[in-house]
């Protein structure tokens, strides 16, 4: 799935988990897809796992939307979790 031409998605699932696997620039551009690609696996009802290694942040507007996407996934008993966040996430 692509956002954009600066974005791209793959997606994997399995046994109610859905590992997305993000590259390419998370920015307030792309920030409206980012974020309907997890609800849509949250609505699925699946776990998601955020694979961050390959996106590049070139600003907040990502952080604000897994923290929401957070919110949303435990108050429906599910779980989200970011992996390799890029530095401007680490600190």
């Amino acid at each position: 799935m692509e956002g954009g031409a600066r974005q791209q998605l793959q997606v994997v699932r399995g046994r109610g988990t859905a590992r997305m696997l993000f590259s390419g620039d998370l920015d307030l551009g792309s920030g409206p897809w980012f974020g309907s690609a997890i609800d849509g696996e949250l609505a699925a009802a699946h776990d998601v796992i955020v694979d961050l290694s390959a996106a590049r942040i070139a600003d907040c507007t990502p952080i604000g939307i897994l923290i929401r996407a957070r919110d949303r996934a435990a108050a429906a008993g599910r779980r989200l979790e970011v992996l390799s966040p890029p530095p401007l996430f680490a600190g």
